[in-house]
Order: structure tokens, then sequence, then C-alpha cells
């Protein structure tokens, strides 16, 4: 995206969708699996 362009594009706004998604699953598992899965499920 050119820094002076005032209005997101919609294949930016995908790309962006896209990335956040896939790196809020990394974070999420990666997470889970720090704890044990203890924080993900009570039992």
């Amino acid at each position: 995206m050119d820094h002076h362009q005032k209005q997101l594009t919609p294949e930016v706004a995908a790309e962006a969708k896209l990335f956040t998604t896939e790196l809020l699953g990394k974070v999420v598992d990666e997470g889970v699996q720090l704890h044990g899965g203890r924080g993900y499920m009570w039992e």
C-alpha cells in the first residue's frame, strides 16, 4: 500500500485479515501449549 494513499484497498484489507487471523491462531496455540491446556479446559 502506498503510504500517501488515503484509502485501504480491498486486496490489502484481505491480506491484513488473513495475516492477523493466522497469527492469532499461532499465538493461541502457543499459549495453550505453554500452559499444558490448563487454562483452556477445566474439568
